[in-house]
This record gives C-alpha cells, sequence and structure tokens, in this order.
C-alpha cells in the first residue's frame, strides 16, 4: 500500500502506520491512545509485543484503554480518570479494582424499602486481605423489611475485570432459616481458592419473590479483596496459583 493515497486508508490501516511510526521512533516517552481497538489478533499481539520491548528498555510507555486485560498485562501502575480528572492512581490492581467499582450502579435495591445488606467483611475486616492458599469467611448483615416466601442469597467473587470467579448460592436450610422480617448475619466459609495474587471484589446478591410487589433484586455493596502470594511473574499468568508438589 506504499503508492495508495493516505486518503483511502480504512481506520484500521490509519492505525497501524501511525503505530509503526511510534514504535519506531526513539522516544523517552510512548503515549498509545486505544490502539487495540481495531485490527485483528495479530496486530494486537504485535502491538503489545513492542510496548512491552520499549518499556523493558527502560523507556516509559502510557496505555489509555479500556481493555482491562490489556492493561494489567502491560502496565504496573495506572491513573483513573474520571470527568477528565484523576480519581485515583496507583499499582495496576487497585486502580482496575477502583475503576470497576465505578461502573457498578448503586440504583439495583427499589426505592421505598429497607432491605438491604450492610457491614460485609471478610474475616472480620473491610477491606479484606487473604494469601492464596488460605481459606477465609465472607459475612454481612441482611435486613429484611417483611418475610419474603422465596428467594436465593448468593456470594460473588469478581476479579479486576468485572468477570464473575466464584458464585457460590446458599441452600435451602439457610433459606428457610432466614426468610422472615428482621435482620440475620451471614457467613459464607470458602475453602483455600488458590486464586491468583491480585484484586478482587467480594459482594452478595438476594434474588426475592415478594408478596404481591413481583421479583426484586438486592446487592449489597462491594468489598475489595486482596489477595497476596508468590512475587513470581510467571504465577500471573492463569486464574490459579496453587501449590503444587512436582516430582520428577
Amino acid at each position: 500500500f506504499i503508492d495508495t493515497p493516505v486518503k483511502r486508508y480504512s481506520s484500521g490501516m490509519y492505525l497501524r502506520l501511525a503505530f509503526a511510526v511510534a514504535a519506531h521512533l526513539v522516544s523517552e516517552i510512548l503515549l498509545v491512545d486505544e490502539v487495540l481497538a481495531v485490527g485483528d489478533a495479530a496486530f494486537q499481539k504485535k502491538c503489545i509485543g513492542r510496548m512491552n520491548e520499549v518499556a523493558h528498555e527502560g523507556r516509559t510507555v502510557l496505555f489509555v484503554s479500556h481493555n482491562m486485560a490489556a492493561v494489567r498485562a502491560l502496565c504496573t501502575r495506572g491513573i483513573c480518570l474520571d470527568q477528565g480528572r484523576v480519581s485515583f492512581a496507583g499499582d495496576i490492581e487497585h486502580v482496575l479494582y477502583r475503576y470497576t467499582q465505578s461502573q457498578i450502579h448503586t440504583d439495583s435495591q427499589p426505592n421505598g424499602t429497607q432491605t438491604r445488606f450492610t457491614s460485609i467483611r471478610v474475616n472480620g475486616q473491610n477491606p479484606g486481605n487473604i494469601e492464596s492458599g488460605e481459606g477465609f469467611e465472607v459475612g454481612c448483615t441482611l435486613e429484611l423489611a417483611e418475610q419474603v416466601p422465596s428467594f436465593r442469597l448468593f456470594c460473588i467473587i469478581q476479579d479486576a475485570n468485572g468477570e464473575s470467579v466464584v458464585v457460590v448460592p446458599s441452600n435451602s436450610r439457610v433459606l428457610n432459616a432466614a426468610n422472615q422480617a428482621g435482620v440475620h448475619h451471614i457467613c459464607v466459609r470458602f475453602p483455600a481458592l488458590w486464586m491468583r495474587p491480585g484484586v478482587y471484589s467480594v459482594y452478595f446478591k438476594l434474588l426475592a419473590v415478594a408478596s404481591g410487589s413481583g421479583d426484586a433484586r438486592y446487592l449489597s455493596d462491594s468489598m475489595m479483596l486482596d489477595v497476596a502470594g508468590t512475587d513470581d511473574p510467571e504465577m500471573l499468568l492463569g486464574s490459579l496459583a496453587p501449590n503444587a508438589n512436582w516430582e520428577i
């Protein structure tokens, strides 16, 4: 396409040309804005590879994107913007958590009701801090404004991309004991999940069939769960980081 006028380029061709020029300039700072928004998988892989090379050469890469997986793979520190202002800055896992939480709407609970979740904790603390290979407890308080004939409870753990890692529904025995109006204390005990070290979010969800008002959904506030573990970068590639035993 060397003899093709640029005005005839597609948006993808524009981006390929621009990135090719920028990637081969020896500059101290490389500013890349949504370069992965277009192009095929091979082009995106080439872009990420080149940005990694530039970063390892000791130069600065400022990567702007809504692609959470790419941001995590490339960046060690992040800045979250809200309406043109810096809302949070820090290590990349905490920034991704803050960004994910900013996208959660808080209007999921119907107006005019006092049914709600409060006081969510992990091992009695907020935020929660655990080791990758240890069990833990997630607790909260559920306030029911009225008796609910039928409902289901869920405890959900999400990663910084907003993807559900663990969804645990309550069993029928728990439901039969907690459908009366009043204050109920809930505790979910997790075994060692061997989650990859990083920042997650934990919250509760209630799906209810209330008398005369149809179905209703209630969400608790989301709490940060910081999972610590090995600093080996190879352990950050998968979703799980088990302490497996090798034998050869």
